[in-house]
């Protein structure tokens, strides 16, 4: 359970095999314990570490995979960062539309819930796909990133705004 926090350091910090090892472990663990939740919340994190090792499809399955375990067990908690992070995958391994399905249903499911957390991220990630399709919708990203930035400006994230000004700069 508390393998998960770990593995997202060693995410962040880029230490690919060290979350790998983490996050395995701690699905064993709550395989035999029961949680399932936490099956599927490892799942989804396995699938992301799989991602940054260079192994994209097979990563963007497991976090698939995920996601559906949580939605099996009528867990909506986590899903609109988990499907953030599934769009910032589907990018990565150029599959635009998909990445755009994702944020779509994370957008939707954080209505639901009123699980903001990563609303920035959600509108930074479509601003950059939208700019990354086949034709290009700039004015669109344009909005996305002008979106994340007055979000940014609201929850007092200022490294969050920054990011959206490099973002809007780039474009």
């Amino acid at each position: 359970m508390g393998t998960e926090l770990a593995c997202l350091v060693h995410q962040y910090h880029r230490e690919g095999q060290a979350a790998q090892e983490l996050v395995e472990a701690g699905i064993a663990f709550s395989s035999a314990q029961g949680f399932a939740w936490y099956v599927a919340l490892g799942t989804i994190l396995h699938g992301w570490t799989l991602t940054d090792q260079g192994h994209g499809a097979e990563g963007i399955a497991q976090r698939h995979h995920g996601l559906a375990m949580c939605r099996a067990i009528g867990a909506e908690t986590g899903q609109p960062f988990c499907l953030a992070w599934l769009a910032a995958a589907h990018m990565q391994g150029e599959h635009i539309e998909e990445g755009l399905a994702a944020l779509v249903e994370a957008f939707v499911r954080a209505d639901k819930t009123g699980e903001n957390c990563c609303e920035v991220e959600q509108h930074r990630l479509k601003g950059k796909l939208r700019r990354r399709q086949t034709i290009p919708d700039a004015p669109w990203a344009q909005t996305c990133f002008q979106q994340v930035r007055t979000i940014a400006r609201r929850q007092q994230a200022k490294s969050l705004e920054v990011r959206a000004a490099m973002s809007l700069a780039r474009l």
